[in-house]
């Protein structure tokens, strides 16, 4: 029988990452886990790459103590929340702190895409139908992406996205390399804690071909 003896190598953590776990209205979220991944300085300019996890306590806090190198994190956590962004450090004998909002899920977007034409459903088949959601800034413009769906024929042409309170545009596509592409349908909606529908209706685009 072969036989093996591993011995682990000990990393010194002389740095620390901190922060608090916040929804949007900067009340703490307990137990969400904080994923931390990256890469861990050695001697002799060598790397080791890492993934590490620590959650929030009852207060949303987090606190580990790390190595030094760089780092990228952000977190898991029930479909109740929209993430937030990746948060990328570096330390180096230092502590560096960061707090994470979570946006509570509160409201929706749903309904069917169908040909505009022939009032039929539009699936899945030979091409993908999309739809991408984003919401409003404060400057007026829809850049910031939210989420998307795919329209699968199981599921009849339907769509379904889950959203915050807040003003979106849903943008609807559907293209294919056995026929002419449907024009791109936006459309503009706010929703406060309910279930908006709306039914999409797409026209070919003739001009392409």
């Amino acid at each position: 029988d072969y036989t093996y003896d591993a011995y682990m190598e000990h990393l010194e953590t002389p740095s620390q990452f901190n922060g608090y776990v916040l929804n949007q209205d900067s009340l703490a979220l307990y137990n969400i886990e904080v994923h931390i991944w990256g890469n861990v300085e050695l001697q002799d300019e060598e790397y080791m790459y890492i993934n590490m996890y620590t959650f929030s306590d009852s207060a949303g806090y987090f606190q580990i103590d790390m190595p030094n190198g760089s780092f990228g994190s952000d977190l898991h956590h029930s479909s109740d929340y929209f993430g937030s962004d990746n948060f990328n450090f570096e330390l180096e004998d230092n502590t560096v702190s960061h707090d994470f909002i979570l946006i509570e899920v509160t409201s929706s977007i749903s309904g069917y895409v169908y040909d505009a034409e022939t009032g039929e459903p539009l699936y899945l088949d030979d091409a993908y139908v999309t739809v991408k959601v984003y919401e409003k800034d404060e400057n007026g413009n829809y850049n910031n992406y939210v989420g998307s769906d795919y329209v699968y024929e199981y599921e009849n042409g339907s769509y379904n996205l889950a959203l915050p309170d807040g003003c979106f545009q849903a943008r609807f596509s559907k293209s294919s390399s056995n026929e002419l592409p449907y024009l791109e349908l936006t459309h503009d909606f706010c929703v406060l804690a309910e279930n908006y529908v709306f039914d999409a209706y797409l026209i070919v685009d003739d001009c392409v071909g």
